[in-house]
């Protein structure tokens, strides 16, 4: 019988600290000044780590956020940070209510982004990865599918989840389905430090804030 193997797989991270979730922290996240997105709404300070304000109530997850974030960066792309670090370049707050949605988008400018959990209802919120192939004249509908022949991938969420993933995976979530509103802190990421060699002409010094 024909055994499949991956072939160089991609992967998202998972964690989960729901005890960084406070209904204290709900409100106050819930207060922040917000403008329209294309199909819910979106904190105008994108910064949100650096923001005096909230860098109290932040701060744990921050540093949670951050102990990931090296993880991946290390068991899933292979960083040993002898000569760099990863920073957060770009936070922000989306709040969803019924009806509303994620369009589909990646996330330029940006190696890993993440989003962590304020506010999900299990069971209910998603987040949903897309497998985009190139024009084909011929198509089919796989059956069954897999992880290789499936184009897309659900991951049901709750409060206190995080999810990583490479900022090139094209990703959305449907219309939210309940009336809690759905809030979710997310972030793009870069590496700041050396890369390469001189001898081998392939140094470069990256700042990221």
């Amino acid at each position: 019988m024909l055994e499949l193997h991956p072939l160089f797989p991609p992967a998202f991270g998972y964690a989960n600290n729901s005890s960084l979730v406070t209904p204290e922290l709900v409100e106050t996240l819930s207060r922040v000044h917000r403008s329209d997105n294309t199909f819910n709404g979106v904190s105008t300070s994108n910064r949100l780590f650096a923001d005096e304000g909230l860098k109290p109530v932040l701060s744990g997850i921050q540093d949670f956020i951050m102990a990931q974030l090296r993880d991946y960066y290390h068991l899933a792309l292979g960083v040993t940070f002898e000569n760099c670090q990863p920073v957060i370049t770009q936070s922000w707050l989306t709040f969803t209510k019924r009806g509303e949605k994620m369009h589909g988008h990646r996330h330029p400018n940006s190696l890993v982004s993440g989003v962590f959990y304020i506010n999900a209802v299990d069971t209910l919120d998603q987040l949903i990865f897309t497998k985009e192939t190139p024009y084909r004249n011929f198509d089919w509908k796989p059956s069954p599918t897999s992880q290789y022949s499936g184009t897309e991938y659900i991951i049901p969420v709750q409060t206190g989840d995080l999810l990583l993933f490479e900022s090139g995976v094209h990703h959305h979530f449907n219309e939210v389905e309940h009336d809690q509103e759905r809030i979710s802190l997310a972030f793009n990421t870069w590496l700041s430090g050396s890369f390469g060699s001189e001898p081998g002409l392939t140094h470069i010094n990256l700042t990221a804030n």
